[in-house]
């Protein structure tokens, strides 16, 4: 199967999945590759119901006591169950998964994870996930990703069609030569996404974001210089002459440029008389003048009466 094919060629997608996917701009498997967390989820340290807070997220191993009972209440089954520790007792709820009520049996231990809410002025956590002990001892190494979700599709459905594509394609061909990875200290792009689209550890996960980071702005690097390659035979239809006061905005300010910044300045300022369309990228780190350098630019735009944008 290739990167191009359609997300339809994946098990369990339909016509109807397929158009939810549509609708985040995901068609292709190269897309759904692509379609990366909107964040990470670090699961907390297990918490003494004592402990506990209405609105917190917590984890807290819980012994269940008594029978879950399970309640209809128009189109919603609710399912509730008491639970304890060695510090106090709560509530657990849970919509419409009857389901649950055979595995939730009276003396079994288990990890609950959810959000603490109230009912009837006392705790509760509703619709908790579950755990065993150990396994959720793992989830605290790890980072998990969590997807923008949509209507119909959650995360973690998104997640499980992920995985999908990466068992069906294997590895991916990387475009980045090996000598350039080892120079820079670069994951392989299969590896980066694997990871990233995966619950690892958080050294593992910074490696493959500077890889993806490293990618994207080497493409915005091409593409400057492809437009500046477009644009090499334009004439400058907005010469601009000599602004003192530009000049004065630079000699009063409260520190003096370096020779690189002041290098810059005159190098654009000529750019802007010159014949030629100025299409220069300004780099540097923060702190390194570049605000400055577009300050007094923008202004010597406007004194020769033109408009100018400085956006920050």
């Amino acid at each position: 199967m290739r990167l191009s094919d359609s997300i339809k060629n994946l098990k369990g997608i339909g016509d109807k999945t397929s158009a939810l996917f549509n609708k985040v701009g995901v068609f292709s498997l190269w897309d759904l590759l692509n379609y990366l967390p909107r964040d990470f989820r670090q699961y907390p340290e297990l918490t003494k119901l004592k402990d506990i807070h209405e609105g917190e997220t917590v984890a807290t191993a819980l012994t269940i006591q008594g029978e879950a009972n399970v309640v209809h209440a128009s189109r919603l089954s609710i399912l509730s169950c008491t639970a304890a520790d060695d510090s106090g007792k709560i509530r657990l709820t849970w919509f419409n998964l009857p389901y649950l009520k055979k595995m939730i049996r009276p003396g079994m231990t288990r990890v609950f994870y959810g959000k603490v809410g109230s009912y009837r002025n006392a705790a509760s956590i509703e619709h908790p996930k579950i755990y065993k002990k150990e396994e959720y001892l793992n989830k605290l190494k790890v980072l998990e990703p969590v997807y923008p979700a949509t209507f119909g599709l959650s995360s973690d459905r998104i997640r499980k069609t992920i995985d999908g594509a990466f068992e069906i394609l294997g590895d991916i061909e990387d475009y980045l030569p090996e000598d350039i990875r080892q120079k820079y200290g670069l994951m392989k792009l299969y590896d980066a996404l694997k990871t990233l689209h995966s619950s690892a550890e958080k050294e593992q996960m910074k490696r493959a974001r500077k890889r993806l980071a490293f990618d994207e702005f080497l493409n915005f690097m091409i593409s400057v210089n492809s437009l500046k390659e477009e644009k090499a035979d334009l004439k400058n239809l907005f010469v601009m002459k000599e602004s003192e006061e530009a000049e004065k905005i630079v000699e009063n300010l409260p520190y003096k440029l370096t020779s690189a910044q002041e290098r810059t300045y005159k190098e654009i300022m000529s750019d802007m008389q010159g014949e030629r369309p100025m299409n220069r990228l300004v780099q540097g780190d923060v702190g390194s003048g570049k605000t400055a350098v577009a300050a007094a630019v923008c202004y010597s735009a406007v004194k020769n009466n033109m408009q100018c944008a400085f956006m920050a």
